[in-house]
């Protein structure tokens, strides 16, 4: 390669975002690990005879050449102290060091309230608040709600997980994502390691394997099938199953479209801006609206003083059930197809339709799950979803 003859600096922008699994030299001690969490820095420096690793964070592809002169900035102080005849990473723990009895280092139990309580504003809904005390109070804390966060290991991560790996496959994962979130926290606090927390999802999978698969692949109806239920549906007038009929034509989620206030809707744009707030992945979501999922509104009755479209008698929103119903009258029963599997069936759709498949997931709101593409495909389609959606809406007539 051109550079390979510079000492330091030797990676480009372009040798970072293509990097294959492994660690990449940069020079001067800096190195880029590729892996299948992610990308991070490390730097590596011999001190008293010993050869030591130390991580300098992950890799922001978002903002890649601000955070590669990061790096090496840090690698640069580092390599100052070791001239200085002083040890980097002995210098940094001594740096996060608790300094008074106040800032002692936390017990996970205390460590993860403190998250909750630092995370509060960001609940959807109090039941998924609930689930995560419930699933600590379970499986986590009985091992580890003593121990101090910088003393968890990959041991008491598997002491956890071991048990439920898998009869409880999904309680599993949220179990140790939820772990991961703490001690990742606690870092940022530096309360203990940037790199390496023993609760990372590649870490995991090397201790227990993958699990059994999920049972969670919704039950989708055949495309083809759509339009005669569309057809049975626009044939009713109530409030659920005009409901039923927009999930299907936006290709978006039941909460999603069962809590959508009228302050969302632009139809004379035919545009539906869904706020990051009500997000999975608290991102803004912009739905472009074919002429039947118009059409499907403009049959909606506004409520005076009620704020959303699709309303029960109470003037909350209509619930999952209400919809499930509507889908079981008219004979599709669960073994045949659920709510979500609607999304399912517009992607198959998509994939046989010959849609590109990054705006195929564009249109369900889901992220590129390469980080290489994603840092390449930046935008959401709109032009190109506003026509993939008026196709959709016009195969379901």
């Amino acid at each position: 390669m051109a550079h390979a003859t510079r000492e330091i600096h030797r990676l480009t922008l372009t040798d970072i975002i293509a990097a294959k699994p492994g660690r990449h030299a940069d020079g001067g001690g800096l190195y880029l690990q590729v892996t299948p969490a992610g990308r991070s820095w490390l730097f590596r420096y011999v001190f008293a005879s010993k050869e030591n690793w130390m991580g300098l964070g992950r890799v922001d592809l978002a903002h890649l050449a601000d955070n590669l002169a990061a790096a090496r900035g840090k690698a640069a102080g580092a390599r100052s102290a070791i001239i200085a005849g002083k040890d980097p990473l002995a210098e940094r723990r001594a740096s996060a060091a608790p300094k008074t009895p106040a800032v002692a280092v936390p017990t996970f139990r205390d460590a993860a309230q403190d998250y909750l309580r630092a995370r509060s504003g960001d609940w959807k809904n109090k039941v998924h608040k609930q689930q995560w005390l419930s699933t600590l109070d379970s499986y986590v804390y009985p091992t580890i709600g003593k121990v101090a966060v910088n003393a968890v290991t990959v041991d008491h991560v598997r002491q956890i997980l071991e048990p439920i790996w898998r009869t409880k496959t999904e309680t599993a994962r949220r179990v140790r994502g939820r772990i991961e979130m703490v001690l990742d926290r606690e870092a940022a606090l530096g309360h203990r390691s940037l790199a390496d927390n023993p609760a990372r999802q590649a870490i995991v999978r090397q201790l227990l394997g993958k699990g059994k698969p999920l049972n969670g692949h919704h039950v989708a109806l055949p495309y083809h099938d759509l339009v005669d239920l569309m057809t049975k549906l626009d044939k009713r007038n109530d409030v659920p199953s005009l409901a039923l009929q927009w999930i299907v034509l936006t290709a978006t989620r039941s909460s999603e479209a069962r809590e959508m206030p009228w302050s969302e809707l632009d139809l004379k744009n035919r545009l539906w801006v869904i706020p990051a707030a009500r997000m999975k992945r608290d991102r803004e979501h912009r739905v472009p609206l074919s002429l039947l999922a118009v059409s499907v509104i403009e049959r909606v009755a506004k409520r005076e003083g009620c704020p959303f479209v699709f309303a029960g008698p109470s003037g909350d929103p209509i619930s999952d059930t209400a919809i499930r119903n509507v889908l079981r009258s008219l004979g599709v029963t669960k073994d045949r197809g659920s709510m979500h599997g609607m999304r399912s069936a517009f992607r198959d759709w998509a994939a046989e339709s010959g849609v590109d498949d990054a705006v195929a997931e564009a249109c369900l709101a889901h992220v590129v799950p390469d980080k290489v593409v994603a840092a390449y495909k930046r935008t959401t389609f709109f032009k190109m979803r506003t026509d993939v959606m008026e196709r959709w809406g016009l195969f379901l007539q």
